[in-house]
Formats: C-alpha cells, structure tokens, sequence
C-alpha cells in the first residue's frame, strides 16, 4: 500500500473535506476563464512531474463528486494542491505555483515584435481573451477617444478613371422594372434617351451583366435578384441627380433608394402633414418624399393635419401646433420611415426627431440601408470594348443621333423654293411698292415661313436667304435663338409678328418702331434690351 492509504487516514480525509471548500472560493478569484481546453494544461504541468502520482482514496471521488461539480482545470490544480499539502512538497511545486501557472497560461502575453503577422495574431488572441469565448459579432472592439471605428468606403467609377462629362454613365447597364406601370411610356423613354447620351446601356431583360437596376419598390423579384447578386438597385430620383452632378456616385438621399413597401401596403395612410421653413430644393425634395409614399400632405396647415415636418422649430405653423398639440417632427423622421423604419411611427417624441438645429437636415443614416450599399463597396470599372461601343454614333435605339451643326451664312431657304411658294407666279397688291434698294428681306425665326411667304411677294417683299442681307428678323415671342444673337449686330429691324399681321390688313409695310421685339422678363433674364442694341452705333462690328 502507498504512504497516502497507510498514514492517518482519519487526518487526510479531514483535510481532504475542507480543503475543497477553501480551494473552491479562491479558484474563480485567480483562473477567470472557466472553459479553456484541457489540452492547454497539459504542457504546463512538465515542471512537477517528478513529484510522486497521485493515488485516489478509497470513497474519497465519489464524496468529491457529490460536494462538487468542476471542470478539468479545476480539478487539476485541486489534485495538485492536495498532493503539495500531503507529501510537504517545495513551495515551486506548491498548489499555488500550479495556480500562477496556469493562470500565466490564460494571460495574454506582452505584445511581440513589430512584425505584422505576429501584431495580427496578438491582437486577434487578445480580443479571444476579453470575449471570454463570445460568438463572432457578439461584442464589438471599444476604440480609444477620437479614434473612431473606420466607416465604409462606397465607390461609383474607379476613382483612377477619368471620364468626360458626357460619358459619365459609361459603363452602366440599366434594367428598369415597375416605371413602366407606374409612368408614361413617353416619359420612361426620355430616361432610356438621357442614359444611352451619356454612355450608359439600357437591357431589355435582367441578365448577369447588368449593373443598375432603376426600380420604385424592394418588393420586385427582379430586385431582390439583383440585390442577392450584388446589383446596385436606384430609383428614378438617382438617376436626375447624377445626371445633373454629370458624375456616378454613391446615393446620398433616402430618395434614392427603392423603397422597402409594397406600392398596395404603404405606411401613414391615415396621416395628413404639412412642412414648414422648407426652400427651393428641400422643399422640393420633401414634396418628392411624401409623394414617394403617397402621404397625403396640405401646404397650409389646419386642424385637419395630424402632423408637421419642421425645418426650424419657428414660424406660424410651428406656433400653431404647439397651440393646438400637433406633433412636430424634423425631415430625419421622413428620411427613417422611407428607409423601412416603420417604428418611427410611434416614435415621433424620439430626441432625434426634435432636434432642428441640423445642417443637412436629410442626412442618411447607411447602417438602416447596409442591404442597398454593399454593391457601392465596389467600384465600376470600364472595358475597352464598352468605351468602343459607346464612342459610335447612335449606339442604341434611343440614342441621340448627331447631327451636323447648320451653316449661318448658307441659302437655306433656296434648297427647297417650292415648299415656300418661290417657284409661284404672283401679282404685286401693294399699291406702292418699296423700291428694289429699300426692299424689306424677311427673316423668320421660331415660326415657320411658309404660310407667310407669298403674301410677303405680294406686298413687294422678299425672303432673306441668311442673317447676313436680312433687312428684318420676325419672331412670334423673344427667345435666344442664333439667327437673334447675329442680327442683333446686322438687322435693321426686329418685330414681333404682330407687325406682319398688320402689314397684310393694310396691304403695305408699315412702321416698325411700335413693334419692336420686347419682353421684361427676357431683358431680365439675358440682361439685354433688344431696343437698345439696335441702337447702338457700333452693334455692326461685333461680328465683321
């Protein structure tokens, strides 16, 4: 029999009652990790294992076991502690050696070399240690003041690209699902024109190289395709606001999102809002939002409105509300709702939905959107044959053909004589006609000259072949057309068609001053009087 069954056994089995106990609250204090693997104590109990093995007591497992339920580790260092205090063992083979030991074990060690392999291991097993066994995602890493945690990155074109502004949409393949329905075919036409002139691609059908897919709801099985296979999915309000930066990028604004309702199940359809102290392009921009859910909204505000959007927490609307108790809410609350936040609902009195102090107050929020950005994490990158395609002149169906620029000083209007009536003999009604060297020579510009043409023979005039021997420029309205720009140097008239109506009743050519071509809001659009350039002494050599 070894010494452990021989001497005192009435001593051992004392000790052996307590001792768990005390062992048992000092443990958790020391070892706090409670479910390392076993196989990481193996290595570390090499420095005492000259030590004598450990012979159980008769009956003593089974009284452990009832008294306590451990794990592994625990029972180690316990087999370890009783064996030190039994044989008087040296304190380097102490049970509270074997403590530090493992203890040392679970401690992350300090940091390696600067080398960044080993920096990467250190820290992924440092965060293991502070999880403390925790599933992926399950905590997040707390970042140092103003160190932040690194936002997303969302691309449109490769940033090393260089595209002209023309060509901006080069690359794109778009697939447009629901417009159809929902607009004109006019109108959806018009789009396919705009992204095909700018280098873009239109698809009949959704197929693996299409890029965009211009959709008004998430609910489409073509949209949830595209976002399974990492299509970028944008609405019509996208595509207007890139074409007029003339430049893809990412979406900025809730608007341009397909939105996440069924068009037959939308939210607040019992509501009626109004907006205050919104201007220009906001208040635009939230016109667009609550039509984009069909929110019925009045731009005066009554009774009747079961809510206000603010942009200020100021005005007589504002004061209104407050008098009369209607909630009052910031554009973050559209912004959220149109993002699928439909808790916003209820959640009017939210902080931040009071909060009007803010300067962009339709900023986007993408961790509500993560679904509709992850295709943005990669940017368009351009092939040699798209830009080959694109450079061809009316690539596509709806592109806009070029046309060769009008020549100024051509005889137009003598290619086609017979379609103005040149070619028709006439009879002169004017009872005094103008001689030939006073002859009116009629220009037309904005209205088409064939109806006027042989009446103005009749009265002893003549069709200017150019802006360059045109005598008189005719124009039902004032606009800024090429053959008014020269002949505002050159022509020594320019009427309005009144003056020929009223050359026709009288059967001759009247005075021209009281028929000048004049409009006040064209002269404060161009900044130009057309009374005062013909006027000038030296309009004749702006363009010699």
């Amino acid at each position: 029999p070894s010494p452990l069954q021989t001497s005192q056994p009435s001593q051992s089995q004392a000790q052996l009652q307590q001792q768990p106990q005390s062992a048992n609250q000092q443990i958790p204090q020391q070892v706090q990790p409670p479910s390392v693997p076993q196989q990481q104590t193996q290595p570390q109990q090499s420095p005492v294992q000259s030590e004598p093995p450990l012979t159980p007591l008769p009956g003593n497992s089974q009284m452990a076991d009832q008294q306590l339920v451990v794990n592994a580790k625990t029972k180690t260092a316990l087999a370890n502690m009783l064996t030190s205090r039994l044989q008087g063992s040296a304190p380097e083979g102490s049970a509270a050696g074997q403590l530090r030991l493992m203890t040392a074990q679970h401690r992350p060690p300090p940091p390696p070399s600067q080398d960044p392999a080993l920096l990467a291991a250190y820290q992924r097993r440092s965060l293991g240690n502070i999880t403390n066994g925790a599933p992926p995602g399950a905590m997040k890493m707390q970042y140092p003041g103003g160190m932040g945690q690194p936002k997303a990155q969302f691309y449109g074109h490769n940033p090393n690209l260089k595209l002209p502004p023309d060509l901006f949409l080069l690359g794109c393949i778009f697939v447009i699902v629901e417009y159809e329905a929902q607009f004109s075919s006019s109108e959806v036409s018009n789009w396919k024109q705009v992204i095909e002139r700018h280098g873009g691609e239109i698809e009949p059908q959704y197929c693996a190289r299409a890029t965009h897919v211009l959709a008004i709801t998430q609910k489409h099985p073509i949209v949830v395709q595209a976002l399974r296979e990492g299509k970028r999915c944008v609405s019509a309000h996208w595509l207007s606001d890139v074409v007029s930066k003339q430049q893809v990028v990412p979406p900025w604004h809730a608007l341009h999102f397909p939105i996440p309702y069924s068009l037959n199940d939308l939210p607040c359809a019992k509501q009626n809002i109004s907006f205050s102290g919104f201007e220009g392009e906001e208040r635009t921009k939230i016109k667009a939002m609550l039509d984009v859910l069909s929110i019925k909204y009045t731009t005066y505000f009554s009774h009747h409105n079961t809510l206000l959007i603010c942009r200020k927490p100021d005005g007589p609307k504002y004061k209104k509300a407050r008098e009369w108790q209607i909630s009052v809410v910031n554009a973050q609350w559209l912004t959220d709702l149109i993002c699928g936040q439909v808790s916003a609902i209820h959640q009017i009195d939210a902080p931040k939905y009071q909060q009007f102090n803010a300067t962009n107050p339709f900023r986007l929020d993408y961790s509500l959107v993560p679904h509709l950005m992850a295709a943005w994490k990669m940017p368009i990158n351009i092939t040699q044959e798209s830009y080959d395609k694109v450079k061809q002149v009316g690539q596509g169906p709806n592109a806009m053909r070029k046309h060769k620029k009008p020549r100024l000083d051509g005889p137009l209007l003598n290619k086609d004589p017979h379609l103005l009536g040149l070619d028709e003999p006439i009879v002169i009604s004017n009872p005094d006609p103008p001689p030939p060297d006073k002859q009116p020579r009629i220009l037309f510009s904005g209205t088409n000259p064939r109806k006027y043409a042989k009446r103005i023979r009749e009265l002893g005039g003549a069709l200017a072949a150019s802006w360059k021997d045109a005598t008189h420029l005719v124009m039902a309205a004032p606009f800024r057309t090429v053959k008014l720009l020269c002949c505002l140097s050159r022509a020594k008239y320019i009427v309005n068609i009144q003056w020929l109506n009223e050359c026709f009743t009288k059967n001759t050519f009247v005075e021209e001053t009281s028929y000048t071509l004049g409009d006040p809001e064209f002269e404060k659009t161009f900044h130009c009087s057309i009374e005062k350039a013909l006027a000038s002494p030296n309009r004749g050599s702006v363009l010699k």
